[in-house]
């Protein structure tokens, strides 16, 4: 007597293949996202040891050379912004804040941005225009941010922006946050300048960056990079 088969159709075979690869995938995704945060604990730990031991000598970013180069792909992700930084921003407050930025490439670049506006002497030609052009408790409308950030962008580094990233810029260096107010009868949106230490620091940088510093390079500009003025 014949037996009777159950016949799986394709589509079953695939949905079931399907639904098991994607069972493995997230298996392997969690095995690798907790072998990432072990090697991160790892790093920050490495770091303060060598900051607790060697101080800020030449020494301390020599280990931290050595550090980067038997770095896994996911701790030198961590480790570039840190040396990029710590010259300025103190090694524990550093440590606490790029865990929670450094994967992002945005968040990062504004947190940097951020943190190299701080350091920068008062006297810095820049810091005296953003800090002169936007004071605290000041609010601004976008078209007064463009005009405003269009003029010092194509000051400083003689690059012009396009309109529409002109808050995006200032929020970049300043902590502005969007409210809204009636401005000849209506209702629009506007910027309060919160604070010029975006990044929430306290006391003074490791080391303040002078006057006299060409700051382009210091920057990190969003991709495209805006155009160059003639």
């Amino acid at each position: 007597m014949l037996k009777d088969y159950k016949i799986l159709s394709y589509d079953t075979l695939n949905r079931e293949y399907t639904e098991s690869q994607l069972r493995n995938e997230a298996i392997a995704e969690d095995k690798y996202a907790r072998i990432e945060e072990e090697n991160l604990v790892g790093l920050i730990d490495e770091i303060r040891h060598i900051a607790s031991v060697q101080g800020f000598s030449g020494f301390f970013h020599s280990q931290l050379n050595n550090l980067h180069r038997r770095a896994t792909r996911g701790q030198r992700k961590f480790l570039e912004p840190f040396m990029s930084l710590y010259e300025y921003v103190h090694v524990e407050k550093l440590l606490g804040d790029l865990p929670n930025v450094y994967e992002h490439a945005t968040t990062l670049r504004k947190y940097h941005n951020a943190a190299i506006f701080w350091a920068l002497d008062d006297s810095h030609s820049f810091k005296r225009d953003m800090k002169g052009n936007f004071p605290e408790g000041e609010v601004f409308t976008a078209e007064q941010i463009k005009k405003k950030i269009t003029t010092i962008y194509r000051t400083h580094f003689h690059i012009t922006i396009t309109t529409d990233s002109c808050v995006d810029i200032l929020r970049e260096f300043l902590c502005a946050l969007p409210v809204y107010k009636k401005i000849d009868g209506k209702t629009q949106r506007v910027y309060r300048i919160e604070s010029h230490n975006k990044n929430g620091y306290v006391g003074q940088p490791v080391n303040t960056i002078p006057s006299d510093m060409i700051l382009k390079p210091l920057l990190k500009f969003s991709q495209p990079q805006p155009k160059k003025t003639k």
